[in-house]
């Protein structure tokens, strides 16, 4: 029988960066994807090169290579190499740039955390952050409910903030038995 009030958040701050496109939509679908299913990696040995180069790493089951394929084409500026696994999968952007800015999310997926700048974004530019992380971590039950798990206490209040900004509604969450993960 305890609530929890979260403020809306209002705020239509634009996260600016000198290199990346942070007012294209589809660059912040992209960190979303990168929040759910992707990590920094360093150093990393490029196969073209043979160089050490620090590396965001970006995967997906084989259904949803399509759309993410056509999402990581439509930015401008990242170009990522991929690579298919026996399960999955992988990109590779050797963007160094992009590798710094994505490297505030935090590593390992417990730890992983959504700026606050992030939230103060334009509601439309936080829709995407919000898909990116729901088509990764997320699945729609045959009820049309959106559920998505996550290991990181912060990133679920983070998602549960956005949910209330984009859509205007609340978003429940609870923990689940199975390895710690919890549910929005």
């Amino acid at each position: 029988n305890d609530y929890l009030v979260i403020n809306k958040n209002t705020q239509e701050r634009v996260v600016e960066h000198a290199t990346l496109p942070t007012r294209d939509p589809n660059f912040w679908y992209i960190v979303g994807r990168v929040l759910a299913d992707g990590w920094v990696c360093s150093p990393y040995i490029r196969r073209n090169t043979g160089k050490e180069e620090l590396c965001t790493m970006l995967c997906c089951g084989k259904n949803k290579k399509d759309k993410l394929t056509e999402k990581l084409n439509l930015v401008a500026g990242l170009f990522w190499e991929a690579q298919e696994t026996p399960t999955t999968y992988e990109w590779r952007s050797y963007n160094k740039d992009f590798y710094n800015f994505i490297s505030v999310i935090g590593k390992g997926a417990p730890n992983k955390n959504i700026p606050s700048e992030w939230l103060d974004m334009p509601t439309g530019l936080v829709e995407q952050l919000l898909l990116g992380i729901v088509d990764g971590d997320g699945h729609v039950t045959n009820k049309g409910l959106t559920i998505v798990r996550s290991t990181s206490r912060a990133l679920v209040y983070a998602i549960q903030q956005m949910v209330l900004k984009v859509y205007n509604t609340g978003a429940k969450v609870y923990k689940v038995r199975d390895a710690g993960k919890m549910n929005i």
